[in-house]
């Protein structure tokens, strides 16, 4: 009995070591950088907003791949909570969580205005090219990547790794 109750605290000290060893915010903080891959949806989606900040002129979907592909990917996550992320020429920024090893985004402003705003020609439009649902960026068991896709088009893909 003495025996057994000598060798029990180890795998409870071995299960306790074992908890506090998952990813933590610190994990994830800093600069992520990498590509990004545009489904069809993507690209339409990239191609009107394109048409509405070009002054109505349509840009061909074969530019928009290779400007938003070539220019590969990029996200800050901060300290305080906030990120900035870019591909192509579009900036967003926001408000970031850690959970369950994902990080989650709450875009606040794309391109300098609200996500629900960005693509519509006039307010009554209802065309808005982005969403304002949560972007999910799911760290590998390494810690060295995170991999992510657009809410509104999962087909549109994001793979990231530390810089």
């Amino acid at each position: 009995m003495k025996r057994f109750v000598r060798v029990l605290p180890l795998p409870l000290l071995a299960v306790v070591l074992l908890l506090g060893c998952g990813p933590t915010n610190k994990d994830v903080l800093g600069t992520w950088s990498g590509t990004l891959s545009m489904s069809d949806k993507g690209l339409d989606d990239a191609q009107r907003a394109a048409k509405v900040a070009n002054g109505g002129n349509e840009i061909p979907k074969e530019i928009i791949k290779t400007l938003l592909e070539s220019s590969g990917a990029s996200l800050t996550l901060k300290g305080d909570g906030t990120f900035e992320m870019s591909f192509g020429p579009t900036p967003r920024s926001g408000h970031w969580e850690f959970h369950d090893s994902k990080v989650i985004l709450k875009m606040e402003k794309v391109s300098g205005q609200d996500p629900s705003k960005v693509g519509k020609k006039t307010e009554s439009d209802t065309s808005a090219t982005e969403s304002e649902d949560p972007w999910t960026f799911k760290l590998s068991s390494d810690k060295k990547t995170l991999s992510g896709s657009d809410p509104s088009d999962p087909g549109t893909t994001m793979k990231l790794a530390k810089k």
